[in-house]
């Protein structure tokens, strides 16, 4: 199995509320701070792709594709061997 590399991303992302609130709570509403840990399995220009789980017969799960945009960091969970 091909050798990815473990990391935490910290990135912002929208925030929403689905049910009634104040025009005052609205204009005080965040973004949110999310840390997605998992292995780096692609990064281009515009994106990097996260997955949670690999196995070895080249699948995935808990994908979370993030514009680089939205990234504040990426720190390695892992020593370089």
């Amino acid at each position: 199995m091909r050798k990815y590399c473990l990391v935490k991303v910290k990135w912002e992302d929208a925030s929403g509320q689905g049910s009634w609130q104040t025009l005052e709570e609205a204009r005080e509403s965040e973004l949110a701070t999310i840390e997605t840990c998992g292995y780096i399995v692609k990064t281009d220009a515009h994106k990097v792709v996260v997955v949670g789980s690999l196995d070895n017969r080249g699948l995935c799960m808990d994908r979370n594709t993030i514009s680089k945009r939205c990234i504040i960091s990426i720190t390695r969970l892992e020593k370089e061997k």
